[in-house]
């Protein structure tokens, strides 16, 4: 017999996923070590790293 109306969830769609913790996680740790950064060696020597880092990418 087959039943008629609205599907119900299965349990792996009704949780949260982990991607968005893991997401917020890594941003937060790049938060933190930009910040220590900045403040154990000063704004030219952290400007300097994001500039190599960046003309790495390209």
């Amino acid at each position: 017999m087959m039943q008629t109306g609205a599907p119900t969830p299965s349990p792996s769609s009704a949780r949260p996923g982990w991607l968005p913790l893991a997401i917020a996680v890594a941003i937060a740790a790049l938060a933190f070590a930009a910040g220590l950064l900045w403040a154990t060696q000063g704004g030219a020597v952290f400007f300097e790293v994001v500039a190599a880092g960046i003309a790495a990418c390209f």
